[in-house]
């Protein structure tokens, strides 16, 4: 059975360069059966497991909201950056 690492390595691999996980398991010669059997037993233990961080992407692609701004100025004077809340 695949490991969770060479899972993502194989789908990271597809994904930056352009070709689908069948292209790859064929150049490899794994068995699609073996690939997705893999992937979804080790999903099902994944999310049942608790306590346990999951990986959510690319970075790049994620937007975060500003914080709201109150018309007083509660940051003024202080030198607190506008992204200290993701800290």
């Amino acid at each position: 059975m695949m490991t969770l690492e060479e899972i993502q390595s194989l789908e990271s691999y597809c994904s930056e360069n352009g070709i689908t996980i069948k292209q790859r398991l064929h150049e490899l010669n794994i068995p699609e059966s073996n690939f997705y059997y893999a992937r979804r037993a080790l999903t099902a233990r994944q999310s049942t497991s608790e306590g346990s961080f999951i990986q959510l992407g690319n970075a790049s692609g994620l937007t975060f909201p500003e914080p709201a701004r109150s018309a007083s100025g509660s940051r003024k004077g202080k030198n607190i950056p506008a992204e200290s809340y993701m800290t």
